[in-house]
Parts: C-alpha cells; structure tokens; sequence
C-alpha cells in the first residue's frame, strides 16, 4: 500500500466493506470444538478422495495460538505445498462451523526431534523395537535371527 493510498479518504463501498469485516461473528470456541471440526473435515476429505491432506490433518491436531490463530504443524516442507492448496477451504470450513470468521490458520514446519519417526522396512521395525526393548535386542541376538525376512 503506497502513501498516496493511506492518504486518500476511501470511498463509501471501501469503508463499507471494512465495516461488514468488523462486524463479522467472532464468537468463542474452545479447542476441543476446534479439534472436533478439524477432525470432522479430515474426514470429509477422505470421503473426498483427498488422501493426503487428510492424513496430514490426522497426523497432528491443531495448536491454538491466540483466540483466532491456530497453528498446524507440517512435517516437512513440501507439505507447505498441499496446505496452501486447502488452506482456503479449511479455513472457510472452521469459519463457518465455529462461526467465528476471524479464525487464521499458520503452517509451521516441525523441527526434526518434532516429527515421529515412522518405521516402514522390517529392519526399520525391528530396530525400534529394540530401542523400546532391550531385551528383545538380547533375544534376537541369542536366536541369530535375520532382520531382513
């Protein structure tokens, strides 16, 4: 915004549509009601089709920040992507189900120590077994089995 625009009295429509925002409802929700709606679109995406988006939704529940500001962690920063794809519609869809139209939805990348490693290759489950158990590591290492069957 220039200073020539900050310095121009705004027209009626301008100053009418700045009005319509204020007096939009902003009523209180808590965040079991945010997690509940957050859950509820999750599936209505998978019922969608919208794997992706769905999972990631369900890999995380939402954090509220302030009253209006709620943050959604993604795991890593191709996610970013996918979330500005729906970022209109889920927040048009918390909007209206909280019906507080000031709600705003922040992506925040998760440090790695934040993301829970998940384990897909044998090896990898065996592995954090062994990490919860020792003494599975014990076992395995008695009976020589082959982490790779």
């Amino acid at each position: 915004m220039s200073i020539k625009q900050k310095l121009t009295p705004k027209t009626e429509e301008e100053q009418q549509d700045t009005a319509d925002k204020i007096n939009l409802p902003k009523t209180a929700f808590t965040i079991e009601n945010l997690q509940k709606y957050w859950l509820e679109y999750a599936d209505k995406l998978q019922n969608d089709g919208k794997m992706v988006f769905s999972n990631m939704m369900r890999a995380h529940q939402p954090k509220l920040i302030t009253d209006t500001e709620v943050e959604f962690l993604l795991d890593h920063t191709s996610a970013e992507v996918e979330f500005q794809d729906n970022r209109t519609n889920l927040a048009t869809f918390l909007k209206m189900k909280l019906n507080n139209f000031h709600i705003q939805i922040s992506p925040r990348v998760a440090e790695e120590k934040e993301v829970e490693k998940k384990a897909y290759t044998n090896r990898d489950k065996l592995k954090q077994l062994q990490d919860e158990n020792p003494a599975l590591a014990e076992l395995v290492k008695k009976l020589d089995l082959d982490s790779d069957f």
